[in-house]
């Protein structure tokens, strides 16, 4: 024999991506990496249509707006908000202990990340098809990894110099130099946020949930531990760590990241980068909520219409989209075919012809 064998396309139970595994009985049953790309004339046989004819069967303004696809990505957006507010309300109660190390905090979040998915990716493909695809694929996810730790290290870094709502909303008084650095430090969080939100919706259409979100929390834990061992250091000796409430504050701050981290990836292949962003400033209202409840703080008298404009434009962004929404990348080709068939993606949807995406 040549020790060769065909692959057989099977469903990941957890996740819903597609897996080539080898049909081989001599096999382990782990996937291979390469998992970008079609079956022989597998694309359209199930459901008998490409991309271009389910667009025409429903077309018209609000033709998005008649899927269930897109009451499901408003509460997923409500979902991934409600956990940054999260994070946003344990990072303020730790930078009041006081407790602010910026990359420390962060660090148990990519550790966590990379024990739930890292070791499915490893159990998936095998560790020597691991390996090959830290050589072959690993700078991309080393970008993705260095862009998230950085946005998260100053948008942390901010609650020390400003409050809860002024860095949830953007509105509130401006106190002086420090609160003037503080949204200066959140500016640079976001933007290095955007970068990462584009980058990874771009992997993750094209590879597996498990592999993008496990590959990007083990070379971020890499790159935040360097970050606390270089930067933070000062911040150890200024923390406070006797006191009980900064270990549950933290481990609070590291499960909503998780669950975060978790529902993004979905979120980038239902809708995008840019309603991901979008709909996380509705997070604002449940900001302001814990804000003027938890910490008494007052709100500016804008962030009601601010609050109204942001809902309406949640609304407009889909009129005039397809069927399909943002599901459907123009960069994956005609029938999503350079895609891969997963959780959220189009691909499953031209090809299993379901109503729902996932």
């Amino acid at each position: 024999m040549s020790g060769k064998s065909s692959a057989i396309e099977q469903t990941d139970p957890i996740t819903g991506d597609t897996k080539d595994l080898p049909s081989s009985s001599s096999s382990p049953g782990h996937a291979a990496p390469e998992l970008i790309g079609m079956s022989d004339g597998a694309a359209g046989e199930s459901a008998g249509e490409n991309a271009d004819e389910i667009l025409a069967s429903k077309g018209g303004w609000f033709a998005y707006f008649r899927t269930r696809n897109f009451y499901l990505v408003l509460l997923l957006g409500q979902i991934l908000a409600l956990c940054i507010t999260a994070t946003n309300t344990f990072s303020s109660l730790l930078a009041a202990q006081p407790f602010s190390i910026p990359a420390f905090q962060t660090l148990w979040n990519y550790i966590l990340l990379a024990l739930v998915y890292g070791s499915y990716t490893i159990y998936s493909y095998g560790f020597k098809g691991w390996i090959k695809l830290m050589l072959k694929d690993g700078w991309k996810y080393i970008i993705l990894a260095f862009l998230d730790v950085e946005g998260n290290y100053f948008t942390v870094l901010a609650y020390r110099y400003t409050d809860h709502i002024t860095q949830g909303s953007g509105f509130g008084g401006v106190t002086g130099g420090n609160q003037l650095k503080g949204d200066l430090f959140a500016l640079v969080g976001a933007t290095f946020y955007g970068m990462s939100n584009v980058a990874e919706e771009f992997l993750v259409s094209k590879r597996p949930l498990y592999e993008v979100v496990g590959q990007l929390g083990f070379w971020g834990m890499f790159i935040d531990g360097a970050m606390t061992g270089i930067f933070d250091r000062p911040s150890y000796k200024q923390s406070v760590w006797n006191d009980g409430k900064v270990g549950g504050y933290l481990t609070g701050y590291t499960l909503c990241l998780l669950i975060f981290y978790s529902g993004a990836p979905i979120m980038f292949r239902l809708a995008s980068a840019a309603f991901f962003n979008i709909s996380l400033l509705t997070g604002n209202f449940w900001g302001v909520i814990i804000g003027v409840k938890v910490f008494h703080e007052h709100i500016h008298w804008m962030y009601p219409i601010a609050f109204v404009c942001i809902m309406g434009g949640l609304i407009i962004y889909f009129i005039g989209k397809s069927v399909l929404g943002e599901a459907l990348k123009p960069w994956l080709g005609k029938d999503q075919e350079r895609g891969v068939d997963g959780l959220g993606t189009a691909r499953r949807r031209v090809e299993r012809g379901d109503e729902l995406v996932v």
